[in-house]
């Protein structure tokens, strides 16, 4: 639990332009003990309360999952305000409730040119299994990328269930619809998100975690509808080349062509084999 007698220090983590509509994403720390906190101000818009409101909703409804990370969920209060006095936490004016999660290295952050090719492979298959997970539930992440994972004791865990949604209510669109570098093309298009949406985003990833660096490199919102939209699928070069088959079926521009679930991607990983000149380390 988190000690906030013992808070020593608050340093921002979030973009600009949230914090301008009232929410925070701040690295805390207590007894020597990092945190993510995720709070709004009183003066912040209705839809940002709501957004926050609906992740710790989603973060209750996820507690026993082996997917969730660990997290609290708390009420500013005269207590608790009461030990923001002389940090910046003080100054900004927070209101309602607040998520607390023990900070964690996200796959973002991780050196992951330092995993050979075999671990990069078998660690992606079990992000996938994670998200399958969700999906077994009837939710879509909608914003999967590397920063919404992390390492939590050897465990890959999900991050970030802002615009998670059950996948009967895909008509119900949470702004914004997720971040444009892992958008897939219907996205862009007005459709809503999807099971496929969410493997076209792991493609992404998967690329990612495979070259180190994405597939396309976007500067705008309208370039990086284009990209994704019209851009060719980028070729791995060797050793790395037999997963092209993988990535194009998860990339594909069309929904027809992509694959329909989680499962049927980590089957086909599973089932590839690489040349004797493509062979890969454990």
């Amino acid at each position: 639990m988190f000690n906030w007698s013992q808070l020593e220090m608050v340093e921002s983590l979030g973009v600009h332009s949230r914090e301008l509509s009232g929410q925070y994403v701040l690295k805390i720390r207590s007894a020597k003990q990092d945190w993510v906190m995720k709070a709004v101000t009183a003066d912040a818009d209705s839809t940002t309360v709501q957004e926050l409101q609906h992740e710790i909703a989603c973060y209750q409804c996820f507690r026993q999952q082996e997917f969730c990370h660990e997290f609290y969920i708390y009420q500013v209060d005269d207590h608790i305000v009461g030990n923001f006095n002389g940090s910046a936490l003080s100054k900004l004016n927070l209101s309602g409730q607040f998520l607390l999660l023990p900070y964690q290295s996200t796959l973002k952050t991780l050196t992951l040119n330092d995993w050979s090719l075999g671990k990069k492979i078998k660690n992606f298959m079990i992000i996938c299994q994670t998200v399958q997970q969700l999906h077994d539930l009837g939710y879509v992440h909608a914003d999967l990328k590397l920063s919404h994972f992390c390492l939590q004791q050897d465990q890959i865990k999900l991050l970030d269930f802002a615009q998670t949604q059950k996948i009967q209510e895909q008509n119900i669109k949470i702004q914004p619809l997720g971040t444009p570098a892992y958008m897939a093309p219907e996205l862009f298009l007005g459709r809503c998100c999807s099971i496929q949406s969410d493997i076209y985003a792991l493609g992404i990833c998967f690329y990612e975690i495979l070259n180190g660096k994405k597939p396309y490199q976007g500067k705008t919102y309208r370039h990086w509808a284009q990209l994704h939209c019209q851009q060719d699928i980028p070729l791995c070069v060797e050793p790395k080349q037999y997963l092209q088959s993988v990535l194009d079926r998860m990339l594909a521009k069309q929904l027809q062509h992509r694959f329909s679930t989680l499962n049927e991607v980590i089957n086909a990983l599973s089932e590839l084999k690489p040349r004797k000149s493509q062979e890969i380390d454990d």
